[in-house]
C-alpha cells in the first residue's frame, strides 16, 4: 500500500503552510532560549549570584504561568492568528530593549 488512503489527510510535510509555520515556530522557539541564555548570563556575570541567576529564572517563569491563562481566554474570543502575531510582536519588541540595553 503506498501513499495515504483515499479520503485521509495528506501528511503534514508536504504542506507547505504547515511548514512555514514549524520553521516560525522553530526560530522562535530557538531565539527565546537564545536569549533567556544571554539574560541569565549577564545576571551571574555582573553579579556572581546563583541566587540571582534563581531570581531571573523564577522572573520568567511566574509572567508564563500566569499570561498562559490570559491567552488561553483570548484565543478563544478573538483571531488566534491576530493573537499569536500580537504576542510574537511583543516577544520581539522585548528583546530589542533587551538588545539596546
Amino acid at each position: 500500500m503506498s501513499g495515504t488512503p483515499k479520503g485521509m489527510p495528506a501528511p503534514l510535510l508536504s504542506d507547505r503552510p504547515f511548514l512555514f509555520y514549524l520553521g516560525a515556530r522553530s526560530f522562535s522557539e530557538f531565539s527565546y532560549q537564545m536569549a533567556v541564555v544571554a539574560m541569565g548570563w549577564q545576571v551571574y556575570a555582573m553579579t556572581s549570584s546563583p541566587f540571582a541567576l534563581g531570581m531571573i529564572g523564577l522572573a520568567q517563569f511566574v509572567p508564563t504561568m500566569v499570561l498562559t491563562l490570559i491567552a488561553g481566554d483570548a484565543v478563544d474570543r478573538y483571531d488566534r492568528k491576530r493573537v499569536a502575531q500580537i504576542c510574537q510582536l511583543v516577544e520581539g519588541m522585548a528583546a530589542a530593549i533587551l538588545a539596546l540595553g
